[in-house]
């Protein structure tokens, strides 16, 4: 493995345990490290797992991520209604994002 690539490896591992421990911030990285297929054997359905957690926590940004995913049916089957709830509570938390999505979805 080469420099680059160990330096990713690590920066992964240590965001999967920040955000295990609870790191809202590290949720959302790591969730778009899996959502890239940077994180090996993720992918959306895992991104979604952790985008879930920090909306659960009430990030704006997991929400609106959590929506995106819902809307477009990656890592789960789409769901306009799913999506519309997590868009819906990112807008009301002031994220610029979620409310253009939500002017497209309504």
């Amino acid at each position: 493995m080469d420099k680059r690539a160990e330096d990713g490896f690590l920066h992964a591992q240590d965001l999967e345990a920040r955000a295990q421990a609870g790191d809202v911030d590290a949720m959302i990285e790591y969730g778009g490290l899996c959502a890239r297929g940077i994180v090996p054997k993720a992918g959306y359905g895992r991104a979604l797992f952790w985008y879930e957690k920090a909306a659960s926590r009430g990030s704006a940004d997991g929400m609106y991520q959590a929506g995106l995913l819902y809307d477009q049916g990656l890592g789960t089957p789409p769901s306009v209604e799913t999506a519309l709830g997590f868009l819906r509570r990112a807008a009301s938390l002031g994220h610029a994002g979620a409310c253009c999505e939500l002017g497209r979805l309504l």
